[in-house]
């Protein structure tokens, strides 16, 4: 029966290879660190650092492809002109409101369940939301120009609630 041994030119002591202990905590002259204790972060700080990091950039952050098929199937769900095109700029400056408007949406959705001390966003600061923007819009604006939130009717069943 052979005896597995081995070789001379083998980096670490048989000992270390049984602990399976990572290369880099082996050094050149023989000799061993003894490996870091990782810290556990804070909950919490992983999401804070993607936060400033998105924060921070100006990228856009929904994939532009997928947007711009929803752009192209909206269309042509809406449109009754055929072959309708958009150019790769109006794509991408759709694209753009549409996150700017978001990005808006959310933060004061945020604020709204700041302020109801809550941590979690809801379905309920959505639409408290929707009916201030509603109720409270400038003339001229999205809000009071579109013709989805001019009846109460309608975004009251937006909201859920059912009027009979």
């Amino acid at each position: 029966m052979a005896v597995w041994a081995l070789p001379d030119y083998w980096p670490c002591p048989l000992e270390y290879q049984k602990r399976r202990v990572a290369w880099s905590h082996v050094l050149s002259n023989g000799g061993t660190k003894t490996p870091k204790t990782k810290r556990k972060a804070r909950h919490g700080v992983k999401a804070l650092k993607e936060i400033m990091a998105f924060q921070k950039s100006t990228q856009l952050l929904i994939p532009f492809a997928p947007f711009a098929c929803l752009v192209k199937e909206i269309t042509h769900d809406t449109l009754v002109m055929e072959g309708f095109r958009w150019q790769w700029a109006a794509v991408e400056c759709l694209q753009e409101a549409s996150e700017g408007f978001l990005v808006d949406v959310f933060d004061s959705m945020n604020l709204l369940a700041i302020h109801a001390c809550c941590v979690m966003v809801m379905q309920k600061d959505m639409q408290l939301l929707f009916w201030l923007m509603w109720k409270f819009a400038p003339v001229g604006s999205f809000w009071a120009m579109n013709s989805l939130y001019q009846t109460p009717t309608m975004f009251q069943q937006l909201a859920g609630e059912h009027t009979e």
